[in-house]
C-alpha cells in the first residue's frame, strides 16, 4: 500500500514537472512572436527557468543564445518529468506483476 502512494506521488511529481516546462515553453516561445519586449514581470517562469534572461549584466549577450539555454534548461525538465512519470507508473505496476506471477506458479 505504501509502495502505491509513493508511486502516485512518483508519477503526479512527474505530472507537476511537465506541465511547469510546456507552460514556460510556450511563455517563452509566445514571447518570440510578440510585438512587445518581454519583461521579468510578464514572464515568471521564464524567469525561475533562466533568470539570466532578465539580467542586466547580460546586455552584451545575444538574446537568441540566452533563449537557446533557456530552451535546453526546458527540454531537460521535461525529460525529468517524463522519467518521474514512467518510474512511478512502474513502482506501481511491477509489485502487482509480480503478485499475479507468484500467485500462477
Amino acid at each position: 500500500m505504501i509502495l502505491k502512494i509513493v508511486g502516485v506521488g512518483v508519477v503526479l511529481l512527474g505530472l507537476a514537472m511537465l506541465i511547469f516546462a510546456g507552460m514556460a515553453y510556450l511563455e517563452l516561445h509566445g514571447t518570440a512572436t510578440s510585438e512587445n519586449a518581454p519583461t521579468a514581470d510578464s514572464m515568471p517562469l521564464t524567469k525561475i527557468v533562466g533568470p539570466e534572461f532578465f539580467a542586466p549584466g547580460n546586455s552584451g549577450t545575444k538574446p537568441a543564445e540566452l533563449a537557446r539555454e533557456t530552451f535546453n534548461r526546458i527540454y531537460i525538465i521535461a525529460g525529468g518529468g517524463t522519467i518521474s512519470a514512467i518510474s512511478g507508473v512502474l513502482i506501481i505496476a511491477v509489485p502487482q506483476w509480480r503478485r499475479k506471477n507468484n500467485g500462477a506458479s
